[in-house]
């Protein structure tokens, strides 16, 4: 359980660090690092407790991991009328990066000042 529960840590990391550089796009040509990290303390605590939560969830419970990975896989193939073949393995980390995306966007959504929003300083 515990290496699972590092995997998972790893992935949600790199979930949030995508969503987090795709939040600030806009501002890639007057990007500060500082207004990055000390402007959005409140964004940057609520996704990691979020993360950390989801993580030891799925490690807690890795049958979950895999009816979600299912779950969402057909759901996709019904919206998008056509069968989706994951390489095999794969299937629960596309699914767990897609939805640690997704948290970090309802963590960023749930906060007052919301990251990549506007440059403030």
């Amino acid at each position: 359980m515990v290496i699972q529960f590092g995997e998972n840590i790893f992935l949600c990391a790199i979930g949030l660090i995508a969503y987090s550089l795709f939040a600030v796009r806009n501002h890639i040509s007057d990007f500060d690092r500082d207004i990055f990290w000390n402007a959005n303390k409140n964004f940057w605590i609520w996704a990691i407790l979020c993360q950390v939560v989801y993580a030891l969830m799925m490690a807690l419970y890795p049958i979950l991991e895999s009816w979600l990975a299912m779950k969402l896989i057909a759901v996709t193939e019904a919206v998008m009328g056509q069968e989706i073949l994951p390489p095999e393995g794969m299937a629960n980390t596309i699914v767990y990066l897609l939805l640690t995306w997704q948290l970090s966007r309802v963590a960023n959504n749930s906060v007052k000042n919301p990251i990549g929003k506007q440059k403030t300083e």
